[in-house]
Protein backbone atom coordinates (compact mmCIF):
# COMPACT_ATOMS: atom_id res chain seq x y z
CA UNK A 1 0.00 0.00 0.00
CA UNK A 2 1.29 3.78 -0.63
CA UNK A 3 0.66 6.83 -2.30
CA UNK A 4 0.97 7.79 -5.82
CA UNK A 5 0.35 11.24 -7.52
CA UNK A 6 1.98 12.88 -10.72
CA UNK A 7 1.24 15.49 -13.49
CA UNK A 8 1.18 14.66 -17.52
CA UNK A 9 1.34 17.37 -20.13
CA UNK A 10 2.59 17.94 -23.42
CA UNK A 11 4.12 20.78 -22.76
CA UNK A 12 6.15 19.93 -19.81
CA UNK A 13 6.08 19.18 -16.25
CA UNK A 14 7.10 20.74 -13.42
CA UNK A 15 8.41 18.18 -10.78
CA UNK A 16 8.48 20.78 -8.02
CA UNK A 17 5.19 20.67 -7.77
CA UNK A 18 5.13 16.82 -7.49
CA UNK A 19 7.09 17.12 -4.59
CA UNK A 20 4.28 19.02 -3.16
CA UNK A 21 1.92 16.26 -3.92
CA UNK A 22 4.47 14.06 -2.79
CA UNK A 23 3.59 15.70 0.75
CA UNK A 24 0.04 15.66 1.03
CA UNK A 25 0.62 11.36 1.24
CA UNK A 26 3.48 10.66 3.25
CA UNK A 27 0.65 8.92 5.53
CA UNK A 28 -0.31 6.89 2.94
CA UNK A 29 3.76 5.90 2.94
CA UNK A 30 5.69 6.23 5.48
CA UNK A 31 9.28 4.33 4.77
CA UNK A 32 10.40 6.01 1.79
CA UNK A 33 9.20 8.21 -1.31
CA UNK A 34 10.13 8.41 -4.66
CA UNK A 35 9.93 10.74 -8.02
CA UNK A 36 10.17 9.54 -11.83
CA UNK A 37 10.39 12.63 -14.64
CA UNK A 38 10.31 12.30 -18.19
CA UNK A 39 9.71 15.26 -20.62
CA UNK A 40 5.64 15.20 -20.68
CA UNK A 41 5.55 12.98 -16.82
CA UNK A 42 6.34 13.07 -13.97
CA UNK A 43 5.41 10.04 -10.94
CA UNK A 44 5.25 10.55 -7.16
CA UNK A 45 5.62 7.84 -4.88
CA UNK A 46 5.39 7.57 -1.24
CA UNK A 47 5.65 3.95 0.12
CA UNK A 48 4.38 1.73 2.47
CA UNK A 49 6.60 -1.61 2.50
CA UNK A 50 4.81 -4.71 2.39
CA UNK A 51 6.68 -7.10 0.43
CA UNK A 52 10.40 -7.29 -0.09
CA UNK A 53 11.41 -4.22 2.25
CA UNK A 54 14.74 -3.38 0.84
CA UNK A 55 15.08 -0.68 -1.54
CA UNK A 56 14.83 -2.63 -4.51
CA UNK A 57 10.84 -2.51 -4.11
CA UNK A 58 11.59 1.23 -4.10
CA UNK A 59 8.84 3.24 -6.39
CA UNK A 60 8.51 4.65 -9.01
CA UNK A 61 9.83 1.21 -10.29
CA UNK A 62 11.34 1.28 -13.84
CA UNK A 63 11.39 -1.94 -15.81
CA UNK A 64 14.35 -4.09 -16.50
CA UNK A 65 14.72 -3.19 -19.76
CA UNK A 66 13.32 0.37 -19.44
CA UNK A 67 10.24 0.37 -21.47
CA UNK A 68 7.95 1.21 -18.86
CA UNK A 69 7.99 3.16 -15.10
CA UNK A 70 5.33 2.51 -12.67
CA UNK A 71 3.86 4.36 -9.78
CA UNK A 72 1.75 1.51 -7.58
CA UNK A 73 -0.56 1.04 -4.81
CA UNK A 74 -2.13 -2.14 -3.38
CA UNK A 75 -1.50 -6.00 -3.52
CA UNK A 76 -1.45 -8.29 -6.74
CA UNK A 77 -2.00 -11.60 -4.25
CA UNK A 78 -1.25 -14.16 -6.86
CA UNK A 79 1.93 -12.44 -7.75
CA UNK A 80 3.84 -15.39 -7.15
CA UNK A 81 1.92 -16.98 -9.52
CA UNK A 82 2.17 -15.06 -11.94
CA UNK A 83 5.74 -14.22 -11.80
CA UNK A 84 6.07 -18.30 -12.30
CA UNK A 85 4.36 -17.63 -15.74
CA UNK A 86 6.70 -14.52 -16.17
CA UNK A 87 9.78 -16.26 -16.06
CA UNK A 88 8.73 -19.47 -17.41
CA UNK A 89 8.40 -17.04 -20.41
CA UNK A 90 12.01 -15.55 -19.68
CA UNK A 91 11.54 -12.35 -18.07
CA UNK A 92 14.07 -12.10 -14.90
CA UNK A 93 13.15 -10.33 -11.70
CA UNK A 94 15.23 -7.85 -9.73
CA UNK A 95 13.26 -7.67 -6.69
CA UNK A 96 10.72 -9.82 -4.56
CA UNK A 97 7.90 -7.29 -5.20
CA UNK A 98 4.37 -7.78 -6.89
CA UNK A 99 4.89 -4.14 -8.11
CA UNK A 100 7.86 -5.53 -10.47
CA UNK A 101 5.11 -8.25 -11.83
CA UNK A 102 2.94 -5.65 -12.98
CA UNK A 103 5.47 -4.41 -15.00
CA UNK A 104 6.47 -7.21 -16.69
CA UNK A 105 2.48 -8.48 -17.16
CA UNK A 106 2.41 -5.41 -18.88
CA UNK A 107 5.21 -6.01 -21.04
CA UNK A 108 3.79 -9.43 -21.80
CA UNK A 109 -0.28 -8.91 -21.87
CA UNK A 110 -0.50 -5.02 -22.76
CA UNK A 111 -3.46 -3.59 -20.33
CA UNK A 112 -5.26 -7.25 -20.53
CA UNK A 113 -2.82 -8.09 -18.06
CA UNK A 114 -5.08 -6.54 -15.65
CA UNK A 115 -7.48 -9.47 -16.04
CA UNK A 116 -4.94 -11.83 -14.79
CA UNK A 117 -4.70 -9.83 -11.46
CA UNK A 118 -6.41 -11.24 -8.00
CA UNK A 119 -5.76 -8.15 -5.62
CA UNK A 120 -6.74 -4.51 -5.20
CA UNK A 121 -4.74 -1.92 -7.16
CA UNK A 122 -4.70 1.87 -8.00
CA UNK A 123 -1.39 2.60 -10.32
CA UNK A 124 0.10 5.39 -12.91
CA UNK A 125 1.85 3.32 -15.62
CA UNK A 126 4.02 5.13 -18.20
CA UNK A 127 5.03 3.71 -21.57
CA UNK A 128 8.50 5.08 -22.87
CA UNK A 129 7.57 3.45 -26.06
CA UNK A 130 4.20 5.09 -26.93
CA UNK A 131 5.00 8.16 -24.75
CA UNK A 132 1.32 7.07 -23.05
CA UNK A 133 0.11 6.83 -19.62
CA UNK A 134 -2.31 4.32 -18.02
CA UNK A 135 -4.68 5.34 -14.79
CA UNK A 136 -6.26 2.07 -13.63
CA UNK A 137 -8.16 1.06 -10.83
CA UNK A 138 -8.93 -3.06 -9.52
CA UNK A 139 -12.49 -3.89 -10.44
CA UNK A 140 -14.22 -3.36 -7.12
CA UNK A 141 -12.89 0.16 -6.44
CA UNK A 142 -11.27 -1.18 -3.47
CA UNK A 143 -8.29 1.54 -3.91
CA UNK A 144 -8.62 5.14 -4.90
CA UNK A 145 -7.21 7.17 -7.63
CA UNK A 146 -8.63 11.11 -8.56
CA UNK A 147 -7.47 13.29 -11.66
CA UNK A 148 -8.33 17.08 -12.33
CA UNK A 149 -7.14 18.51 -15.79
CA UNK A 150 -5.66 22.60 -15.29
CA UNK A 151 -4.66 24.17 -18.09
CA UNK A 152 -3.98 21.60 -20.26
CA UNK A 153 -1.93 19.46 -17.65
CA UNK A 154 -3.43 16.38 -16.09
CA UNK A 155 -2.98 15.92 -12.34
CA UNK A 156 -3.55 12.78 -10.18
CA UNK A 157 -3.31 11.06 -6.74
CA UNK A 158 -4.41 8.69 -4.70
CA UNK A 159 -6.24 11.78 -2.62
CA UNK A 160 -8.02 14.69 -3.41
CA UNK A 161 -6.03 17.08 -1.17
CA UNK A 162 -3.27 16.97 -3.42
CA UNK A 163 -5.09 18.35 -5.90
CA UNK A 164 -6.41 21.13 -4.20
CA UNK A 165 -3.12 22.01 -3.84
CA UNK A 166 -3.21 23.25 -7.70
CA UNK A 167 -7.15 23.61 -7.82
CA UNK A 168 -9.31 26.02 -5.49
CA UNK A 169 -11.92 23.52 -3.47
CA UNK A 170 -15.55 24.30 -4.91
CA UNK A 171 -18.18 22.38 -3.95
CA UNK A 172 -19.89 19.74 -6.15
CA UNK A 173 -23.48 20.78 -5.76
CA UNK A 174 -24.96 17.83 -7.57
CA UNK A 175 -22.75 15.56 -4.97
CA UNK A 176 -23.64 17.28 -2.16
CA UNK A 177 -27.45 16.90 -2.96
CA UNK A 178 -27.08 13.34 -3.30
CA UNK A 179 -25.06 12.92 -0.05
CA UNK A 180 -28.16 14.46 1.46
CA UNK A 181 -30.58 12.56 0.00
CA UNK A 182 -28.79 9.56 0.69
CA UNK A 183 -28.39 8.35 -3.09
CA UNK A 184 -24.32 8.89 -3.36
CA UNK A 185 -22.93 6.00 -4.72
CA UNK A 186 -18.67 5.58 -5.61
CA UNK A 187 -19.34 4.40 -8.93
CA UNK A 188 -19.54 7.34 -10.86
CA UNK A 189 -16.91 9.55 -11.79
CA UNK A 190 -18.00 12.77 -9.68
CA UNK A 191 -16.54 13.63 -6.32
CA UNK A 192 -18.08 16.24 -3.81
CA UNK A 193 -15.37 18.80 -5.16
CA UNK A 194 -16.10 20.65 -8.18
CA UNK A 195 -13.89 19.44 -11.53
CA UNK A 196 -12.20 16.27 -9.13
CA UNK A 197 -12.75 13.25 -10.75
CA UNK A 198 -12.24 9.54 -10.03
CA UNK A 199 -11.04 7.39 -12.59
CA UNK A 200 -13.42 4.53 -13.45
CA UNK A 201 -13.75 0.89 -12.24
CA UNK A 202 -16.23 -1.68 -13.33
CA UNK A 203 -17.04 -5.47 -12.40
CA UNK A 204 -19.07 -7.93 -14.75
CA UNK A 205 -19.86 -10.80 -13.27
CA UNK A 206 -18.38 -14.53 -14.74
CA UNK A 207 -20.84 -17.15 -14.35
CA UNK A 208 -19.45 -20.16 -12.72
CA UNK A 209 -20.34 -24.00 -12.69
CA UNK A 210 -20.88 -25.10 -9.35
CA UNK A 211 -20.28 -22.43 -7.77
CA UNK A 212 -21.15 -23.97 -4.35
CA UNK A 213 -18.80 -26.76 -4.19
CA UNK A 214 -16.13 -24.09 -4.81
CA UNK A 215 -17.35 -21.75 -2.25
CA UNK A 216 -15.24 -23.12 0.70
CA UNK A 217 -11.94 -24.51 -0.68
CA UNK A 218 -11.65 -20.88 -2.21
CA UNK A 219 -12.63 -18.81 0.33
CA UNK A 220 -9.88 -20.58 2.53
CA UNK A 221 -7.37 -19.83 0.12
CA UNK A 222 -8.22 -16.43 -0.30
CA UNK A 223 -7.57 -15.51 3.42
CA UNK A 224 -4.45 -17.71 2.83
CA UNK A 225 -2.84 -15.59 -0.25
CA UNK A 226 -3.42 -12.66 2.01
CA UNK A 227 -1.12 -13.61 4.40
CA UNK A 228 1.85 -12.75 2.00
CA UNK A 229 3.78 -9.83 3.65
CA UNK A 230 7.21 -9.30 5.20
CA UNK A 231 5.34 -7.55 8.14
CA UNK A 232 3.39 -8.18 11.19
CA UNK A 233 -0.51 -8.76 9.96
CA UNK A 234 -3.79 -8.45 12.22
CA UNK A 235 -7.59 -8.73 11.67
CA UNK A 236 -10.57 -6.91 12.36
CA UNK A 237 -12.96 -8.32 14.78
CA UNK A 238 -16.60 -7.62 15.63
CA UNK A 239 -18.83 -10.82 17.09
CA UNK A 240 -20.09 -11.02 13.65
CA UNK A 241 -19.86 -14.12 10.89
CA UNK A 242 -18.21 -12.22 8.74
CA UNK A 243 -14.85 -10.87 10.38
CA UNK A 244 -14.96 -14.21 12.76
CA UNK A 245 -14.80 -16.41 10.09
CA UNK A 246 -12.02 -14.70 8.47
CA UNK A 247 -9.92 -14.99 12.20
CA UNK A 248 -10.96 -18.63 12.75
CA UNK A 249 -9.74 -19.90 9.20
CA UNK A 250 -6.57 -17.65 9.62
CA UNK A 251 -6.01 -19.54 13.39
CA UNK A 252 -6.46 -22.98 11.59
CA UNK A 253 -3.41 -21.58 9.60
CA UNK A 254 -0.33 -23.79 10.91
CA UNK A 255 1.73 -20.83 10.45
CA UNK A 256 0.47 -18.72 12.10
CA UNK A 257 1.74 -18.33 16.18
CA UNK A 258 -0.16 -15.36 17.19
CA UNK A 259 -2.63 -13.02 15.75
CA UNK A 260 -3.26 -9.66 17.24
CA UNK A 261 -7.35 -8.88 16.67
CA UNK A 262 -9.23 -5.56 17.01
CA UNK A 263 -12.93 -4.53 18.36
CA UNK A 264 -14.55 -1.56 19.03
CA UNK A 265 -16.48 -1.82 21.99
CA UNK A 266 -18.96 -0.08 23.97
CA UNK A 267 -20.50 0.33 27.33
CA UNK A 268 -23.89 0.52 25.78
CA UNK A 269 -24.76 -2.91 25.46
CA UNK A 270 -27.04 -2.51 22.53
CA UNK A 271 -23.89 -1.56 20.80
CA UNK A 272 -21.13 -4.03 21.92
CA UNK A 273 -20.42 -7.39 20.53
CA UNK A 274 -17.86 -9.18 23.33
CA UNK A 275 -20.55 -11.59 24.64
CA UNK A 276 -19.59 -12.38 20.77
CA UNK A 277 -16.63 -11.85 20.57
CA UNK A 278 -15.62 -13.87 23.87
CA UNK A 279 -16.86 -17.08 21.73
CA UNK A 280 -13.12 -16.49 20.01
CA UNK A 281 -11.23 -18.67 21.95
CA UNK A 282 -7.83 -19.75 20.66
CA UNK A 283 -3.95 -19.45 22.47
CA UNK A 284 -2.74 -17.75 18.87
CA UNK A 285 -5.86 -14.92 19.48
CA UNK A 286 -4.69 -12.08 20.76
CA UNK A 287 -7.19 -9.70 21.43
CA UNK A 288 -7.55 -5.86 21.82
CA UNK A 289 -10.36 -4.42 23.06
CA UNK A 290 -11.17 -0.36 21.82
CA UNK A 291 -13.51 2.11 23.22
CA UNK A 292 -14.15 4.53 21.51
CA UNK A 293 -15.70 7.63 22.76
CA UNK A 294 -18.01 11.01 21.85
CA UNK A 295 -14.65 13.00 23.56
CA UNK A 296 -12.36 11.29 21.32
CA UNK A 297 -15.10 11.80 18.32
CA UNK A 298 -15.11 15.94 19.22
CA UNK A 299 -11.46 15.91 19.27
CA UNK A 300 -10.98 13.82 16.37
CA UNK A 301 -13.39 14.49 14.25
CA UNK A 302 -11.61 17.83 12.27
CA UNK A 303 -8.70 15.17 11.45
CA UNK A 304 -11.03 12.43 10.34
CA UNK A 305 -13.03 14.49 7.57
CA UNK A 306 -9.31 15.75 6.90
CA UNK A 307 -7.94 12.39 5.73
CA UNK A 308 -11.86 11.30 5.05
CA UNK A 309 -12.02 14.16 2.30
CA UNK A 310 -15.73 14.01 2.08
CA UNK A 311 -18.24 14.25 4.43
CA UNK A 312 -19.71 10.89 5.34
CA UNK A 313 -23.45 10.07 6.85
CA UNK A 314 -22.38 7.84 9.85
CA UNK A 315 -20.13 8.11 13.50
CA UNK A 316 -19.33 4.35 12.48
CA UNK A 317 -16.41 5.08 10.53
CA UNK A 318 -15.09 6.71 14.03
CA UNK A 319 -15.63 3.37 15.19
CA UNK A 320 -13.27 2.22 12.72
CA UNK A 321 -10.73 4.87 12.65
CA UNK A 322 -9.85 4.06 16.29
CA UNK A 323 -9.70 0.07 15.65
CA UNK A 324 -6.87 1.46 12.78
CA UNK A 325 -5.01 3.88 15.44
CA UNK A 326 -4.42 0.86 17.69
CA UNK A 327 -3.75 -1.33 15.49
CA UNK A 328 -1.00 1.18 14.69
CA UNK A 329 0.16 1.42 18.13
CA UNK A 330 0.85 -2.49 18.36
CA UNK A 331 2.71 -2.20 15.54
CA UNK A 332 0.61 -4.37 13.11
CA UNK A 333 0.76 -3.14 9.38
CA UNK A 334 -1.16 -5.26 7.47
CA UNK A 335 -5.30 -5.68 8.46
CA UNK A 336 -7.45 -8.26 7.37
CA UNK A 337 -11.44 -7.63 7.61
CA UNK A 338 -15.06 -8.48 6.27
CA UNK A 339 -15.35 -5.95 3.76
CA UNK A 340 -18.35 -7.17 1.26
CA UNK A 341 -19.48 -10.23 2.26
CA UNK A 342 -22.51 -8.65 2.99
CA UNK A 343 -23.83 -7.03 -0.35
CA UNK A 344 -22.21 -10.60 -2.20
CA UNK A 345 -23.61 -12.82 -0.13
CA UNK A 346 -26.97 -10.96 0.90
CA UNK A 347 -26.31 -10.25 4.97
CA UNK A 348 -28.40 -7.47 5.51
CA UNK A 349 -32.21 -7.90 6.16
CA UNK A 350 -33.26 -5.35 4.05
CA UNK A 351 -32.44 -8.04 1.34
CA UNK A 352 -35.25 -10.21 2.36
CA UNK A 353 -37.84 -8.39 0.44
CA UNK A 354 -35.62 -9.19 -2.73
CA UNK A 355 -35.62 -12.92 -2.42
CA UNK A 356 -38.42 -14.02 -4.38
CA UNK A 357 -40.63 -10.42 -3.51
CA UNK A 358 -44.47 -10.12 -3.48
CA UNK A 359 -46.07 -8.08 -5.97
CA UNK A 360 -45.79 -5.15 -3.12
CA UNK A 361 -42.53 -5.79 -2.56
CA UNK A 362 -42.18 -5.18 -6.16
CA UNK A 363 -43.46 -2.32 -6.12
CA UNK A 364 -41.22 -0.85 -3.24
CA UNK A 365 -38.26 -1.29 -5.09
CA UNK A 366 -39.10 0.71 -7.69
CA UNK A 367 -39.87 3.70 -5.35
CA UNK A 368 -37.52 5.73 -3.57
CA UNK A 369 -36.26 3.83 -0.47
CA UNK A 370 -35.87 7.14 1.81
CA UNK A 371 -39.31 7.77 4.36
CA UNK A 372 -38.39 11.61 3.90
CA UNK A 373 -36.90 11.96 0.79
CA UNK A 374 -40.05 13.79 -0.96
CA UNK A 375 -39.95 16.57 1.95
CA UNK A 376 -36.22 16.83 1.61
CA UNK A 377 -36.53 17.53 -1.93
CA UNK A 378 -38.92 20.13 -0.90
CA UNK A 379 -36.31 21.93 0.54
CA UNK A 380 -33.78 22.18 -2.10
CA UNK A 381 -33.32 25.55 -3.82
CA UNK A 382 -31.39 24.62 -6.86
CA UNK A 383 -33.43 23.37 -9.91
CA UNK A 384 -30.48 21.38 -11.46
CA UNK A 385 -30.54 19.13 -8.73
CA UNK A 386 -34.09 18.07 -8.98
CA UNK A 387 -33.38 16.25 -12.33
CA UNK A 388 -31.55 13.54 -10.49
CA UNK A 389 -34.38 13.00 -8.22
CA UNK A 390 -35.92 9.59 -9.89
CA UNK A 391 -36.11 5.68 -8.79
CA UNK A 392 -33.05 3.77 -8.41
CA UNK A 393 -32.21 2.29 -12.06
CA UNK A 394 -31.90 -1.42 -10.22
CA UNK A 395 -29.81 -3.48 -12.83
CA UNK A 396 -31.43 -6.47 -14.65
CA UNK A 397 -28.55 -8.25 -16.34
CA UNK A 398 -29.67 -11.59 -13.77
CA UNK A 399 -32.95 -13.20 -13.38
CA UNK A 400 -33.15 -13.15 -9.80
CA UNK A 401 -34.31 -9.63 -8.15
CA UNK A 402 -32.10 -10.10 -5.58
CA UNK A 403 -28.98 -10.96 -7.20
CA UNK A 404 -29.99 -7.68 -9.28
CA UNK A 405 -29.95 -5.57 -6.24
CA UNK A 406 -26.82 -7.06 -4.67
CA UNK A 407 -25.28 -6.38 -7.52
CA UNK A 408 -26.40 -2.82 -7.63
CA UNK A 409 -25.19 -2.49 -3.80
CA UNK A 410 -21.92 -4.17 -4.63
CA UNK A 411 -21.04 -1.73 -7.51
CA UNK A 412 -22.10 1.67 -5.73
CA UNK A 413 -22.69 1.57 -1.77
CA UNK A 414 -19.91 -1.13 -1.22
CA UNK A 415 -17.15 1.19 -2.99
CA UNK A 416 -17.83 3.72 -0.26
CA UNK A 417 -17.57 1.38 2.56
CA UNK A 418 -13.85 0.84 1.02
CA UNK A 419 -13.18 4.05 0.18
CA UNK A 420 -13.89 4.84 3.77
CA UNK A 421 -11.93 1.79 4.71
CA UNK A 422 -9.03 3.19 2.75
CA UNK A 423 -9.32 6.20 4.42
CA UNK A 424 -9.17 5.16 7.73
CA UNK A 425 -6.52 2.84 7.18
CA UNK A 426 -3.88 4.98 5.31
CA UNK A 427 -4.22 7.26 8.16
CA UNK A 428 -2.75 5.50 10.01
CA UNK A 429 -0.07 3.68 7.48
CA UNK A 430 -1.72 0.29 7.66
CA UNK A 431 -3.00 -1.83 4.31
CA UNK A 432 -6.56 -3.21 4.86
CA UNK A 433 -7.22 -6.10 2.86
CA UNK A 434 -10.72 -8.18 2.36
CA UNK A 435 -10.70 -11.61 1.65
CA UNK A 436 -14.27 -11.73 0.45
CA UNK A 437 -13.25 -9.24 -2.21
CA UNK A 438 -11.33 -12.36 -3.63
CA UNK A 439 -12.02 -12.13 -7.40
CA UNK A 440 -13.12 -16.06 -7.22
CA UNK A 441 -14.73 -15.41 -4.46
CA UNK A 442 -16.57 -12.41 -6.23
CA UNK A 443 -17.40 -14.48 -9.10
CA UNK A 444 -18.87 -17.53 -7.22
CA UNK A 445 -21.17 -14.95 -5.30
CA UNK A 446 -22.62 -14.01 -8.66
CA UNK A 447 -23.00 -17.28 -9.49
CA UNK A 448 -24.93 -18.55 -6.72
CA UNK A 449 -28.38 -19.65 -5.87
CA UNK A 450 -30.65 -16.61 -4.01
CA UNK A 451 -31.34 -20.16 -2.07
CA UNK A 452 -27.37 -20.20 -0.90
CA UNK A 453 -27.18 -16.79 0.07
CA UNK A 454 -30.83 -16.32 1.86
CA UNK A 455 -33.21 -19.75 3.08
CA UNK A 456 -35.82 -20.09 5.37
CA UNK A 457 -34.97 -16.71 7.44
CA UNK A 458 -30.98 -17.36 7.07
CA UNK A 459 -28.40 -15.08 5.52
CA UNK A 460 -25.61 -15.82 3.93
CA UNK A 461 -26.55 -19.24 4.03
CA UNK A 462 -23.22 -21.01 1.95
CA UNK A 463 -21.14 -19.07 4.44
CA UNK A 464 -22.68 -20.52 7.46
CA UNK A 465 -22.47 -23.70 5.88
CA UNK A 466 -19.01 -23.50 5.07
CA UNK A 467 -18.19 -22.33 8.57
CA UNK A 468 -19.57 -25.09 10.33
CA UNK A 469 -17.29 -27.07 12.88
CA UNK A 470 -14.72 -23.85 12.28
CA UNK A 471 -16.63 -20.80 13.77
CA UNK A 472 -18.16 -21.05 17.54
CA UNK A 473 -21.71 -22.03 16.64
CA UNK A 474 -23.01 -19.25 18.82
CA UNK A 475 -21.68 -17.14 15.71
CA UNK A 476 -22.20 -19.20 13.24
CA UNK A 477 -25.88 -19.44 14.12
CA UNK A 478 -26.06 -15.41 15.06
CA UNK A 479 -29.14 -13.86 13.28
CA UNK A 480 -28.96 -10.00 14.59
CA UNK A 481 -26.23 -7.65 12.86
CA UNK A 482 -24.33 -4.89 14.05
CA UNK A 483 -21.31 -4.11 11.83
CA UNK A 484 -19.02 -1.52 13.29
CA UNK A 485 -21.74 0.08 15.14
CA UNK A 486 -21.37 3.21 17.27
CA UNK A 487 -24.13 4.34 20.29
CA UNK A 488 -24.88 7.14 17.82
CA UNK A 489 -28.03 8.58 19.36
CA UNK A 490 -26.21 8.88 22.91
CA UNK A 491 -23.40 10.66 21.09
CA UNK A 492 -25.48 12.97 19.47
CA UNK A 493 -27.59 13.70 22.13
CA UNK A 494 -24.55 14.09 24.34
CA UNK A 495 -23.27 16.89 21.84
CA UNK A 496 -26.25 18.90 21.35
CA UNK A 497 -24.85 22.30 22.47
CA UNK A 498 -21.97 21.82 20.10
CA UNK A 499 -24.21 20.31 17.46
CA UNK A 500 -26.84 23.88 17.85
CA UNK A 501 -23.79 25.74 18.03
CA UNK A 502 -22.50 25.07 14.94
CA UNK A 503 -25.16 24.90 12.50
CA UNK A 504 -26.40 28.35 13.77
CA UNK A 505 -25.54 29.25 10.15
CA UNK A 506 -24.80 25.95 8.12
CA UNK A 507 -22.66 25.52 5.12
CA UNK A 508 -25.52 23.11 3.34
CA UNK A 509 -27.67 26.22 3.07
CA UNK A 510 -24.90 27.86 1.34
CA UNK A 511 -24.28 24.98 -1.27
CA UNK A 512 -28.03 23.55 -1.39
CA UNK A 513 -30.75 23.25 0.77
CA UNK A 514 -33.25 26.88 0.87
CA UNK A 515 -32.36 29.05 3.70
CA UNK A 516 -34.09 28.04 6.89
CA UNK A 517 -34.86 24.69 5.80
CA UNK A 518 -31.94 22.78 7.97
CA UNK A 519 -32.88 23.80 11.33
CA UNK A 520 -35.97 22.01 11.54
CA UNK A 521 -34.19 18.65 11.36
CA UNK A 522 -32.12 19.56 14.39
CA UNK A 523 -35.23 20.85 16.08
CA UNK A 524 -37.12 17.71 15.72
CA UNK A 525 -34.33 15.66 16.38
CA UNK A 526 -33.72 17.38 20.09
CA UNK A 527 -37.40 17.18 20.70
CA UNK A 528 -37.86 13.80 20.21
CA UNK A 529 -37.74 12.42 16.63
CA UNK A 530 -34.89 9.87 16.32
CA UNK A 531 -35.88 9.20 12.52
CA UNK A 532 -34.09 13.14 11.87
CA UNK A 533 -30.73 11.54 13.42
CA UNK A 534 -29.00 10.64 10.39
CA UNK A 535 -29.66 14.36 8.91
CA UNK A 536 -28.76 15.79 11.86
CA UNK A 537 -25.01 14.02 11.84
CA UNK A 538 -24.93 14.74 7.57
CA UNK A 539 -25.60 18.53 8.54
CA UNK A 540 -22.77 18.31 10.95
CA UNK A 541 -20.10 16.71 9.14
CA UNK A 542 -20.98 18.52 6.06
CA UNK A 543 -20.70 21.45 8.33
CA UNK A 544 -16.97 20.35 9.57
CA UNK A 545 -16.30 19.65 6.10
CA UNK A 546 -16.78 23.36 5.03
CA UNK A 547 -14.26 24.04 8.06
CA UNK A 548 -11.19 22.07 6.94
CA UNK A 549 -11.51 22.48 2.95
CA UNK A 550 -13.31 26.18 2.32
CA UNK A 551 -11.69 28.19 5.23
CA UNK A 552 -8.58 28.29 4.69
Amino acid sequence: MCGICGIYSKDGVDSDDVKKMIKTLLHRGPDGNGIYTSKNICLGHTRLAILDLSEKGKQPMISRNGEAVIAYNGEIFNYVELRKELEQNGYTFYSETDTEVILNAYLEWGKQCVDRFNGMWAFALWDERTKELWLSRDQYGIKPLYYTEIEGRLYFSSEIKSLLLFKKAVPNKKRCYLFFTGREGENDTETMFDGIYKVPFSYTPMKLANPEGLFKEVFQDAVEIRLRADVPIGTCLSGGLDSSSIVCTLLQNEHIEKMKSFSACYDDKDADEREFISEMVNDKLEKHYIFPTVEKLQKDLGKLVYFQEEPFDTTSIFAQWCVMEEAKKQKVKVMLDGQGADELLAGYIPYFKFNRPTLKDRFSIKVLEHPELHKIYKQFKYSETQKHYSATPYPKQFKSTLTNRLYFDFTTSLPRLLKWEDRNSMAFGLEARPPFLDCRIVDIGFSLDDSLKINNGWTKCILRKSMKGILPERIRLRKDKKGFFTPEYQWLTQMRDEITNTLENPFAEEVVFKKRATGKYVDAFYNGDRGKMKMVWKLYCFEKWKGVFFEN
